[in-house]
């Protein structure tokens, strides 16, 4: 006795142009990316050598916005440093207290505000597809 072979399957294959239609018809997908946002305690970064240690590792995490604290520098103002913008508020006479942000500048376009309120508090405006973001 001999067995009936399975139905064969049909094996539909695709023209050029319908290919060609069907990838019209398909949207891209958008990408977005995220944005890594950090917070970090360094105790002083008045030392030498100790903010490229820091931007190191915010480079070896990949971190784009990084808020500071206890930076100990005096003064404030903003400074850049090869892929980094650095917006900082400290004491005005003595190296104690500080907060700073550290952004990377790939996403520097994002940032419409920095607001210095006092040595242990300052405001960033960060601007986001839906809504807009204020970290302290």
């Amino acid at each position: 006795m001999q067995l009936k072979p399975a139905a064969e399957k049909n094996i539909v294959m695709k023209s050029k142009e319908a290919m060609a239609r069907l990838s019209e018809i398909r949207r891209p997908m958008k990408r977005f990316k995220d944005l890594r946002i950090g917070s970090w305690n360094v105790l002083s970064l008045y030392l030498s050598k100790s903010l490229q240690m820091l931007l190191d590792q915010l480079e070896k995490y990949h971190v784009d916005i990084t808020c500071v604290q206890e930076m100990r520098w005096i003064g404030s103002g903003t400074t850049e440093k090869k892929h980094w913008i650095i917006f900082y508020n400290c004491d005005n006479k003595e190296h104690k207290l500080g907060t700073e942000f550290v952004i990377h500048k790939k996403v520097k376009h994002l940032i419409m505000n920095f607001q210095p309120k006092s040595p242990r508090m300052c405001w960033l405006k960060i601007r986001g597809k839906i809504f807009k973001l204020r970290y302290n």
